[in-house]
């Protein structure tokens, strides 16, 4: 329930603050006394249009606060979860909505101290307060409301709570093949040159470490008669040796005789003897090699080619694929992976497809059987609302929930040979139809009847509905309009009934509705030079015998003063 309204610089409120109780409330006083300006911050609150001369002259800007009792009890859990799906905080202690409104730049909204769109106040205020009168925020005036109500006066909310479920499954499947066709049509764009790509890596047949090998034989080949003929140079100058200078291998068998000699005459020789001897014997290996080496040169032009071509084509590669042949075979291995997620494509396809059909299948059975319940249930909750019509003075007022196809709207399903339109809420659309008047054919809500009647109507269908209901707190502004007396004395009884499983608030002129208030609170103006001021006190005890001793007519009557305790005495014993 709304357990705190704070108003600050509102049209005609400098500021005050009201603790309404459970049960039922109402606002009284004076015609102007600024009633209604209460019930318009309320609505601004919950997401109406603001504007600037809602301002009070002379101040910057105006606010609204209102703090709800905690939604985790009662069945207001859905508030919770409306609040953790927006990002928004729970507080345990209740629920803190603020809205503030600036003469100058734009409003700010706060929920539980963080702050939100209007449109989240818009959303949350649905959930927690309904106004009926001449406000935007009737929540009466709009058909998916209807369709909400009826479903829980059916008891049907849990199916209907399926058939969204399936719905935005369904949804949810055809954006994922939409999401796949888009990408497997992008790959086949691609499929050709990434074909290309692959058959070219593949047919170069490459290895990661064939590059340097490569490398080193091609500077041999280019280099090899320069090689040849050093390694002659050195087999002439080493082993074989010339008339004018003999070979070096002969000039060091010399040495190492002569030192052998030296050692037998001076032992301290023998190592030096010995170092030398491994000396020599590792220079002539390396002449030999030298030699076994300049024997195998052949230059070979064809080979020197071949290498050039196929380094030429390692490079053409890695300019296209990596910077290393490695990074290459990479990009192979990669390219065909991405040919093969063609074939997966086509395979997630198929089991989307399939469950597609599955879900279309449950979600058509679902909305047929949901359709009929209501159907029946929109002929049960007709009667009963007309009744309450006809209770509340409306003697030719007539209610119709009607339920109509989809038509060429919604989405459209088929299954077994039948098509079928549907939204998120099944195969129905539900509108409120109402006649006041009799010869005037049945019409929409907002069509049809005035803002009082409307009053009564809403009166009439939270009524029947006062059980299931899941807002909390409803309000009634204009509820007085054509009625009076007796009939007054019946919408009192049955705002006091409703107030027993919901909090209602209303403003009146009727002092038999007054009288059956749990909570009372009296609205005054004043004016102090130049301005004018409205404000607001909970009254109790003698001060609400007077206040409807004045809506009678004279406070000061005792006749007045009589019947009013009457009705307070009536009221209590409701």
């Amino acid at each position: 329930m709304l357990r705190e309204l704070r108003i600050r610089n509102f049209v005609l409120i400098e500021g005050l603050s009201l603790e309404f109780v459970p049960g039922f409330n109402v606002l009284t006083g004076e015609t102007g006394a600024g009633k209604t300006i209460i019930i318009d911050a309320l609505g601004l609150l919950l997401g109406e249009r603001a504007r600037g001369d809602l301002i009070r002259p002379g101040a910057d800007e105006a606010s609204v606060e209102a703090v709800f009792e905690r939604f985790d009890t009662r069945g207001r859990k859905h508030i919770q979860h409306f609040l953790v799906e927006r990002g928004l905080e729970p507080d345990p202690e209740g629920l803190f909505i603020k809205r503030i409104i600036p003469r100058d730049g734009r409003g700010r909204c706060y929920v539980n101290s963080s702050p939100a769109q209007l449109k989240v106040l818009e959303e949350l205020g649905d959930l927690l307060v309904d106004i009926h009168g001449q406000h935007e925020h009737q929540s009466l005036l709009r058909s998916e409301v209807h369709m909400d109500l009826l479903d829980a006066y059916a008891g049907l909310e849990s199916q209907a709570e399926s058939v969204r479920f399936k719905f935005a499954q369904v949804r949810e499947i055809d954006r994922e093949i939409e999401r796949l066709e888009e990408a497997q049509r992008e790959r086949r764009r691609q499929e050709d040159h990434l074909k290309f790509q692959v058959e070219e890596i593949e047919q170069a047949e490459i290895t990661a470490d064939e590059e340097e090998p490569l490398e080193r034989e091609r500077r041999m080949l280019q280099h090899a008669e320069q090689l040849a003929q050093h390694a002659q140079a050195i087999e002439k100058l080493l082993v074989e040796g010339a008339e004018e200078q003999p070979a070096i291998t002969d000039g060091l068998a010399d040495v190492q005789r002569r030192l052998q000699e030296m050692a037998q005459a001076d032992d301290r020789l023998a190592s030096l003897e010995r170092d030398f001897s491994s000396a020599r014997i590792q220079l002539e290996e390396i002449g030999r090699e030298i030699v076994s080496y300049g024997g195998n040169i052949e230059a070979d032009p064809e080979r020197l080619e071949a290498i050039e071509q196929r380094l030429h084509l390692l490079q053409q590669l890695k300019r296209k694929y990596g910077a290393t042949l490695e990074e290459v075979l990479q990009y192979l291995e990669q390219t065909r992976e991405r040919l093969a997620e063609l074939d997966t494509a086509e395979a997630s396809l198929d089991e989307l497809t399939r469950q597609r059909e599955e879900v279309t299948r449950q979600f058509v059975q679902e909305a047929v059987s949901l359709s009929q319940e209501r159907q029946r249930a929109a002929v049960r909750l007709s009667r009963a609302v007309t009744r309450e019509l006809r209770a509340l003075g409306m003697a030719h007022g007539q209610f119709r929930v009607q339920l109509e196809a989809w038509g060429e709207g919604g989405t459209l399903f088929q299954l077994e040979g039948k098509n079928y339109r549907a939204g998120a809420r099944g195969i129905d659309r539900v509108e409120f139809l109402v006649t006041t008047n009799p010869g005037r054919e049945l019409g929409p809500l907002k069509q049809v009847a005035s803002g009082g009647e409307l009053s009564r109507i809403a009166l009439a269908i939270k009524t029947v509905l006062a059980q299931v209901d899941r807002v909390g707190t409803l309000v009634f502004d204009e509820i007085d309009s054509g009625i009076g007396g007796d009939m007054a004395d019946i919408v009192g009884v049955k705002f006091r009934r409703i107030a027993a499983e919901r909090q209602v608030i209303c403003i009146t002129h009727l002092p038999q509705i007054a009288g059956k208030a749990h909570g009372h609170f009296r609205v005054s103006k004043t004016i102090e030079g130049q301005q004018t001021q409205s404000s607001v006190e909970r009254i109790e005890g003698e001060q609400v015998e007077a206040e409807i001793a004045r809506m009678l007519g004279d406070e000061s009557s005792e006749d007045s003063r009589t019947y009013a305790r009457r009705l307070l005495e009536d009221g209590r014993n409701r």
